[in-house]
């Protein structure tokens, strides 16, 4: 199947003969319409049903069912190379004419040396030729670092890579992250892209792109909503209250709704949001644990379709070289053998055709085969004439019964040194990510509401990793672990300051990601009766930057839904003025220098003839007055392009 192994393990491609056909990535294909595609596709060309049936069944299996960070025996010769996939199949129209349309990225281990089966124990050559591994027969590859020469193999490489296909596959992400940043730069916006990013294993840049299309952030939404309701997302948000006891656990009152109304109070032990999603994800990564220790006990059962197939594929090779396949040993008195495998047209064993001593025209069928073979094996004393005749006969024996007792037999010997395929778990997607939520983090009472778990969320303490770490939590007494496919995001406003700064022991655990205003984002428009919003917004923040500092800008959230004058003005009644005064603590002088004295805000001189005692007041000082909602200037386009263009006063003047 891989036709070009120089050019793959250049390219870090496997590259996936006989593809001649498009569709193969369609998911909408059944496995019988996909194997039956390709093995009508390879019986026109090679005109070889058996080869053509073996080689739909791998392009399936190395197709659809192996996983990213899934492993890949590649055979050649007498040796053989192994990989990590990295991405999904792709599909090059350009390379169809010379069947290498269908590639898999994947991470060549051992340096891209190959291994020779000579130097691996008995038995593993015929274990591993032919096939392409899943992570599901991890423990071949056991076998295989452990045969290996020490001096002309990278061990460690092998080490590595079979122990991370029990563990949770890494991601682009880290475990715990804080997007912060001003008011309106949309962090918890962000949170949708970053949570549906993490569940689907995908960057967060390749979610965004996905968003701006057209109808894109409905879908991306839809995603992200499917999840909540499934429990895979957790989303809640801090503040003073908020305490351990809502976060992960603790005793509650609850009224005894069997009582009689004498209004009796009970407690209760209730879970927290974390707690909740942390022994849900926990309860993903076990079961998937257990699945994949279930595939591997269960990839030593066979089904007789799957042995006879192989059997059948191995007798074919000796027919080709002339001198058919032997059914007889030494001491027999019968001298057949098989000289023709017989296929159906979907690539499958049909029957053998027997010859030697056998010389008018036999068939051994597979109905007969399947129906006796497992009794041969299991019933105690079973001879020939235990294999009856498929019809009402009056033979009390088949009349072919010798001969299908002599291939019972070379059956055996075969399956004593073969392997069946791996068979895919139920859980063949893999460990799930889980994602929690926290909105306002820096809001609450980090210290309180995490406890003892605050160690627990860091990456080498999670449930997984080498340093596993666990605590008995005080009300429940179970004992308790973050498992590593946990996922937390919080969001964090620099303008606020109502709470603490962020505790320290929380920033050290957690990377930050910056969200500052952006104010050029194509959602901001440039031209309302004149007025450029996003030139508006640039001018306004550098302001604010110098007058107090980065962290309290003006986002450009507050503009996106401004697409007239009688949205911008109310923007700016309604949110961007009292954003100002919170910022500067009701110091209109400086508001008013943010807006670049552009007549919002008035200055008035003291009445010296107010008070009595004039020396006590000082005179120099102002009072500023806010327009009044109604006033005409909101609705003038000039007096926003006064914020970013040139002084209010400077014009007064010029007209004057």
């Amino acid at each position: 199947m891989i036709d070009r192994l120089p050019e793959a393990l250049a390219s870090d491609q496997i590259i996936i003969g006989w593809s001649r056909t498009e569709g193969l990535l369609d998911e909408s294909l059944s496995k019988d319409e996909f194997r039956s595609m390709i093995s009508n596709i390879h019986y026109r060309e090679k005109k070889d049903l058996r080869s053509a049936g073996h080689a739909a069944g791998n392009m399936w299996r190395f197709i659809r069912e192996m996983n990213i960070g899934d492993l890949v025996v590649v055979p050649s010769d007498s040796r053989f190379y192994v990989a990590k996939i990295l991405e999904p199949a792709t599909y090059e129209k350009s390379k169809i004419e010379d069947d290498t349309a269908y590639r898999r990225k994947v991470e060549w281990l051992n340096d891209k040396k190959p291994i020779d089966y000579a130097k691996a124990e008995p038995g593993l050559q015929e274990k591993l030729k032919g096939r392409y591994i899943s992570r599901n027969a991890s423990r071949w590859l056991k076998e295989i670092k452990e045969c290996l020469n020490d001096a002309e193999t990278n061990n460690s490489t092998f080490s590595q890579a079979v122990a991370n296909t029990m563990k949770h596959p890494p991601h682009p992400h880290p475990l715990n992250t804080i997007l912060y940043g001003p008011p309106g730069t949309g962090k918890t916006y962000n949170t949708t892209h970053y949570a549906v990013a993490i569940i689907e294993g995908r960057s967060v840049e390749d979610v965004k792109n996905e968003a701006d299309e057209e109808g894109g952030y409905e879908e991306v939404k839809n995603k992200f909503d499917e999840c909540q309701k499934n429990r895979q997302i957790e989303m809640v948000t801090f503040h003073q209250n908020y305490a351990y006891e809502d976060f992960i656990e603790g005793i509650r009152p609850v009224l005894d709704e069997d009582g009689a109304g004498d209004g009796e109070v009970k407690y209760e032990l209730r879970e927290g949001t974390f707690k909740r999603i942390s022994v849900q994800a926990d309860n993903n990564r076990k079961q998937v644990a257990k699945n994949m220790e279930q595939a591997e006990s269960e990839s030593e059962i066979w089904d007789i379709d799957e042995l006879l197939q192989a059997f059948a594929i191995s007798v074919q090779d000796e027919t080709e070289t002339g001198e058919g396949f032997k059914l007889f040993s030494e001491d027999d008195k019968s001298r057949a053998t098989i000289t023709e495998v017989s296929w159906e047209k979907e690539g499958m064993f049909a029957s053998f055709q027997l010859g030697g001593s056998v010389k008018s025209p036999q068939k051994l069928t597979k109905k007969v085969i399947e129906r006796d073979y497992n009794h041969f094996l299991t019933k105690e004393n079973f001879e020939a004439k235990d294999i009856k005749p498929t019809q009402k006969s009056d033979r009390k024996q088949h009349g072919h019964a010798l001969w299908y007792f002599l291939l019972f037999k070379r059956m055996q010997e075969f399956q004593a040194g073969w392997q069946p395929e791996p068979r895919p778990s139920e859980e063949e997607e893999g460990i799930k990510n889980y994602v929690l939520i926290i909105d306002e983090i820096n809001r609450g009472n980090i210290a309180k509401i995490f406890g003892e778990l605050i160690t627990l969320i860091e990456e080498s303490r999670r449930l997984g990793e080498t340093e596993a770490t666990k605590v008995t939590l005080p009300y429940s007494g179970k004992s308790f672990g973050v498992p590593n496919n946990l996922y937390i995001i919080g969001t964090m406003n620099t303008a606020d300051r109502s709470i603490a700064l962020l505790d320290t022991a929380l920033r050290r655990r957690f990377e930050f990601k910056e969200m500052m205003p952006d104010p050029f984002n194509q959602e901001i428009e440039t031209d309302i009766e004149g007025v450029d919003l996003q030139k508006l917004l640039e001018k306004m923040n550098e302001r604010i930057r110098v007058l107090l500092d980065r962290e309290h800008q003006i986002g450009h959230t507050y503009f996106f839904d401004v697409e007239d004058m009688e949205s911008l003005k109310k923007a700016f009644q309604n949110k961007i003025i009292p954003l100002l005064q919170e910022y500067f603590y009701d110091n209109w002088e400086n508001i008013d220098l943010v807006l670049n004295q552009n007549g919002f805000i008035n200055a008035k001189d003291i009445d010296s003839g107010l008070f009595k005692k004039s020396e006590l007041i000082d005179e120099q000082r102002k009072i500023y007055e806010i327009l009044s909602e109604y006033n005409e200037s909101w609705n003038k386009p000039e007096s926003y392009i006064n914020i970013y263009e040139g002084s209010n006063k400077t014009q007064n003047t010029e007209q004057n």
